[in-house]
């Protein structure tokens, strides 16, 4: 059968040496009824694996040291081209092509599903509504089905998900969900057990998500992407199909998915019989492996074909120990906080339609049995104490599993979990943390419904000077801490405010605008009910830039052949602006045994200036996620006044060190890995003010396994511009209180004025430097004027600089910032 073709893992030498034989025995997959479309077996390492997926081969199997492709003849000329050697399978071909005109009967076509969905909801409009994930790139329309007593309204229930047919050429369960609709909606309220679901759930399925795949009778969308390998990976690397670009029908499924909160789905597939459960990008066991197993088992148990399997024991497999997948369904569904698993319905691909009544025997008691798992655990509604309303919490627990959140609409959560005693922890915005203990049942479910305290919360507000504007509308303030972050722009004044941040402790306060330097405010909120913030910022004076549209901005290969300018048609295909940029290639991967730098002209950087090198780029390099290893990278390196190149370090810090097979990089820190699409990096260089520099970008590879490479633009070398700062405009108003220091800039002392507050009692004086470090502090009397004269408790000497001046008293904080020149 299939099988022994279309299974991962497991299979014996014997099976390996029948490989041609039994592929002869295999019924038929609709992929061979295109012309241009074979299967074919690649005899390779399981570690080279990658190799085919970065040349846009499709793997649908490996088998002991074979690869099952999905390929056209131009596919098998790259196969080639990389050194190995594919071998079609054509037998099977060709008995696909003979037999498929009678494949479809039996099996709904896409017109006749479309007019079945849409008679459920006529039969049936108490129970069922059907709704749409959009269209697809040829006009087809992907239906999905909500199920439930009371289906006009979104419930405090978790919500199920049944999807199938990602892959076009796998069909078995578009018609095992149809079975399953009928059946919910015949048997409502007759069957207790139907009844139960019914009236306690949100069940929502979607026969057919790939039905431009199923129209043209092939695994891939119209695109010719496998949608099964296009969906974000988890630890944001690109997926198998080579791309960060979402495509249309799982835009559909990501966009209808995000405002529900799905507690458990499967979605269906054929070629094997069997449960996968995640993760398939990585060997790490997911944090519910345990669960994972026992929710498996529960489906496979009741299907006595996928439980006697020779193959997978009792018929279900983790899904990087069958073959590694990036980009799949069931990862992305189970790392937004969903239970996914991948079920494998049937050995055939595509079985002729008259073993459909046998494969919904097998199947329909596992598939109600996995619906019910929806309502085990822990579960209930969490609700603000105050006003009742639902709160979207996030929800952990004292034992591994994955974090889920409740629903913002309902306040609802389902923790599936098996019986036991545990400790559930609620945490929201804007509330104190709760944790409770609780105890499941054998089977069955507990009910604990949460109201959360809100805490204590600051009115944090302030203006945004732009220096040399007139206006200071469109700055972005951003207010965040460890686990949340707040967002406000200024008005045509300057004025921002955040009228309820949780006042518990260290926030940063961060003010941003095209063209100007950010400036951060760090303070400790948790004694506080007023805190302002001001901030002048400055726009950048320019040394070096280049969008690298006119020219190549100077820049020089100074070695190697892996740089080249120009328009890219390969790795993010387009610029970060404009239409050109550098990139190690344009058109393909980078080479193996790559030394390739890529250098600036001589840059001047001013003695008083505080510059800043600024990069947007991308990158995807080789980077083994069993091993931990990073292969290939880059980084960028600085001469300072001719001398000797050394590696510098950006502000938010390299991601790897490179590993030692490399040996041009190996053991230095870089950015390796993926960066999961256009990034900005900036480096500090005011250690180097007063000097001339040169920049490199330097790339290395090892001598195997090639990616797409490094992409960079938009270069810049640039410093804040604090010559304004004597023309800073007066924000404060008689009416809001603040601070003022003048004169500013200084070169003695610095009087500071409270504005718009009582002036009565003490209050704290702290000033701290560039850096964030506190350099002053003392007890004042409050008054009218104030003075600092920019010494320490010591009474030492301040170096020159920028510094951030907070007086805080009476639940209040105020902060100005003042320049000091000596």
């Amino acid at each position: 059968m299939w099988s022994q073709i279309d299974n991962r893992k497991g299979h014996t030498a014997e099976m390996k040496m029948k490989l041609i034989t039994i592929a002869l025995l295999a019924f038929v997959v609709s992929a061979f009824a295109i012309d241009e479309y074979f299967w074919a077996s690649v005899e390779l390492k399981r570690d080279e694996l990658k190799s085919l997926e970065r040349a846009g081969i499709i793997i649908d199997n490996y088998i002991n040291g074979n690869a099952i492709v999905y390929v056209t003849e131009q596919d098998l000329a790259r196969i080639a081209s990389l050194g190995y050697s594919a071998s079609v399978i054509p037998k099977a071909t060709e008995l696909g092509r003979r037999l498929y005109p009678g494949l479809l009967d039996g099996y709904h076509t896409y017109s006749q599903l479309t007019t079945t969905m849409h008679s459920y909801p006529s039969s049936y409009p108490s129970l069922c509504k059907l709704d749409s994930l959009g269209p697809t790139p040829l006009g087809n329309w992907i239906w999905v089905l909500k199920i439930s007593d009371n289906v006009a309204v979104r419930e405090p229930e978790p919500q199920f998900r049944y999807m199938s047919t990602i892959h076009g050429d796998e069909p078995v369960g578009m018609e095992m969900c149809l079975n399953l609709i009928q059946y919910l909606l015949s048997n409502y309220p007759s069957d207790t057990f139907v009844a139960r679901l019914v009236e306690n759930c949100e069940i929502y399925i979607a026969p057919l998500i790939n039905p431009d795949g199923y129209v043209n009778r092939q695994r891939t969308n119209s695109h010719g992407v496998d949608l099964n390998r296009n969906y974000p990976v988890p630890d944001g690397t690109v997926g198998d199909d080579g791309t960060f670009t979402i495509e249309p029908e799982n835009e559909g499924i990501i966009n209808y998915s995000l405002p529900r909160n799905f507690v458990l789905s499967a979605n269906f597939h054929t070629g094997a019989t069997v449960v996968n459960y995640p993760w398939d990008y990585t060997p790490t066991r997911a944090p519910d492996d345990s669960l994972l197993k026992i929710i498996s088992l529960e489906y496979s148990s009741r299907n006595s074909l996928m439980w006697s399997s020779t193959v997978f024991p009792h018929g279900i497999t983790n899904g990087y120990d069958w073959y590694e997948v990036n980009g799949s369904l069931q990862d992305w569904a189970y790392n937004r906080g969903e239970i996914d698993l991948t079920i494998e319905l049937y050995d055939v691909k595509w079985p002729d339609a008259s073993l459909l009544p046998a494969i919904w025997n097998y199947n329909r008691e596992s598939m109600l049995a996995l619906m019910s798992w929806a309502l085990r655990g822990v579960y209930g509604t969490v609700t603000d104490s105050l006003t009742g309303e639902p709160i979207k919490a996030t929800i952990t627990m004292n034992i591994p599993g994955q974090t889920i959140t409740s629903d913002s609409v309902t306040g609802f959560y389902q923790r599936i979990i098996y019986p036991g005693n545990y400790t559930l922890n609620f945490s929201a915005f804007g509330y104190l943390p709760r944790s409770i203990s609780v105890s499941v049942p054998t089977g069955g479910s507990t009910r604990q419904d949460i109201k959360l305290y809100p805490l204590g919360s600051c009115f944090v507000s302030g203006y945004v000077d732009l220096a040399g504007r007139a206006q200071d509308a469109g700055a972005i303030v951003i207010c965040a801490n460890d686990s949340m972050r707040l967002y406000d722009t200024t008005d045509a004044t300057g004025y921002f405010e955040f009228p309820r941040v949780p006042a518990t402790g260290e926030w940063h306060i961060t003010a941003t605008a095209d063209s100007f330097a950010d400036s951060t405010i760090t303070v400790n909120l948790a004694s506080l009910t007023r805190f302002i913030a001001n901030f002048t910022l400055y726009p950048y004076l320019v040394f070096y830039a280049s969008d690298f549209e006119s020219d190549n901005g100077g820049l020089a290969v100074f070695s190697g052949s892996d740089w080249e300018w120009g328009h890219p048609t390969y790795g993010p295909a387009s610029a970060h602006s404009g239409n050109k940029l550098w990139a190690t290639k344009l058109s393909t991967n980078y080479s193996n045994n790559s030394n390739s730098i890529l250098e600036t002209p001589e840059i001047n950087l001013p003695a008083w200036s505080r510059p800043l090198l600024k990069i947007w780029h991308w990158y995807s390099f080789e980077f083994s996620g069993s091993t931990g290893r990073y292969y290939d990278g880059g980084n960028v390196k600085l001469s300072v006044d001719g001398a000797a190149f050394f590696v510098i370090e950006p502000d938010s810090g390299y991601n790897c060190t490179i590993y030692s097979s490399n040996p041009y990089l190996g053991g230095e820190r870089a950015f390796g890995g993926s960066s999961s699409g256009w990034r900005s990096v900036s480096f500090d260089l005011s250690a180097y003010a007063g000097h001339r520099v040169k920049i490199r970008f330097h790339f290395g590879s090892d001598a195997n396994t090639r990616y797409p490479g490094w992409y960079i633009d938009d270069i810049a070398v640039l410093s804040p511009n604090y010559i304004l700062l004597a023309e800073r405009k007066e924000k404060m108003t008689e009416s809001f209180a603040g601070v003022s220091a003048y004169p500013n800039p200084t070169n003695g002392v610095v009087h500071l004025k409270l504005k718009g507050a009582e002036k009565k009692g003490e209050f704290t004086l702290e000033a701290f430097n560039i850096l964030g470090e506190r350099v002053y502090s003392r007890l004042e009397t409050a008054k009218d004027d104030i003075i600092w004269n920019f010494r320490d408790n010591s009474g030492n000497e301040l170096p020159g600089g920028i510094y951030l001046i907070r007086i805080s008293y009476n639940g209040l904080g105020l902060s100005t910032t003042v320049l000091y020149i000596k």
